[in-house]
């Protein structure tokens, strides 16, 4: 896609099996063409799906370029409990039957993050503290626009819209080393350290109680407009501005008035 000078980026969940669809495919194929194309079982349907998946909330990023829009970014929420899309992601694995074996999952792992650590106690210390938890999880985004500043909206999105809107105490999410000031600097804490994939990660708890308060008054923005719009809007020339620009909701109009 030739990059326009107006184009920006929303951060949603999937509206139908077919998104969700759309998110899996953009999943596997981000993370085949990296170095961590281990993290995903080759299957001929470019699709990466789990159990985890089960219990996630599904997060989209799109690309707007003028008339054409495409999914160039994906995070998950992960939940100690079923998710949303429950329905969809096995309709998915039944769609295709290779892939109904990934859909496993144990109880005793509630996290992706615990089956990888080398000592549980300090996550089960923060599970048992903060109670209601969510991990961040299988972020992932098209080469051309993995940017710092777009990744930074990204986690600063998913992280206020957590908090803001699905009554959360902590979040989690693993890093590697190069990545553990960034978190360091939304106030993570380190749980423990394990090794992916021959890499060290590291475990992080980001506990509400710990944001630094000028990112809550943003988190407070970009929760507002999640709120209403149920998405979250990026702009590069127009830092700060989370909601639809009024160009943006005249076009959603008029698609929505050609397609009736």
């Amino acid at each position: 896609m030739v990059h326009s000078n107006n184009r920006y980026y929303v951060l949603r969940e999937d509206k139908d099996l077919a998104e969700l669809e759309l998110f899996l495919k953009h999943r596997y194929l981000a993370f085949k063409e990296s170095k961590y194309g281990k993290m995903v079982n080759d299957n001929n349907y470019n699709l990466d799906i789990d159990g985890y998946d089960l219990q996630s909330r599904h997060f989209g990023l799109f690309e707007y370029s003028g008339r054409s829009s495409r999914v160039v970014g994906y995070v998950r929420l992960v939940q100690d409990k079923v998710g949303p899309q429950l329905k969809d992601v096995w309709q998915l694995s039944v769609r295709y039957p290779d892939l109904i074996d990934n859909i496993d999952f144990d109880v005793n792992y509630p996290f992706p993050s615990m089956k990888y650590l080398e000592d549980n106690s300090s996550f089960v210390e923060a599970y048992e503290k903060y109670g209601k938890i969510v991990e961040a999880s299988r972020l992932s985004m098209h080469p051309s626009v993995r940017t710092l500043s777009l990744a930074s909206f990204v986690i600063q999105a998913i992280t206020a819209i957590t908090y803001t809107n699905f009554d959360i105490n902590a979040g989690l999410v693993s890093c590697k080393l190069s990545h553990l000031g960034f978190y360091r600097k939304l106030g993570c804490i380190l749980l423990g350290k394990s090794t992916y994939n021959g890499e060290p990660t590291y475990v992080l708890a980001n506990p509400y109680d710990r944001l630094p308060d000028d990112f809550k008054a943003t988190a407070e923005r970009i929760g507002k407009a999640f709120e209403k719009y149920k998405e979250v809007h990026y702009y590069p020339k127009r830092a700060g501005v989370f909601s639809p620009l009024l160009s943006y909701v005249n076009k959603q109009e008029n698609n929505r008035s050609h397609s009736a």
